[in-house]
């Protein structure tokens, strides 16, 4: 019984996990959309491929990048994004 009542504990904590990772991720995809569209239009492909991606670590530098981009091919290059 106790064995149990840890093993769901547990389970709990890593779903409590996963949903507050894909909260920061939808965060930062939000935050980089934001960005590029100050700058520019974006386009399908460029938001398909942003709204995708799940890695924390690519999103925190495609954030820091469309920060600093002055135009959304800049972005592009400096993310070495190449898109149609």
């Amino acid at each position: 019984m106790v064995r149990r009542l840890l093993v769901n504990q547990k389970e709990r904590k890593t779903d409590m996990c996963k949903a507050w990772e894909e909260q920061k991720r939808i965060g930062r995809v939000e935050d980089i959309m934001d960005l590029l569209e100050e700058i520019g239009e974006t386009s399908s492909a460029l938001e398909k491929l942003i709204m995708e991606q799940t890695d924390l670590e690519v999103l925190r530098r495609w954030h820091k990048l469309a920060a600093k981009a002055e135009s959304i091919e800049a972005f592009e290059k400096a993310a070495g994004l190449i898109l149609d």
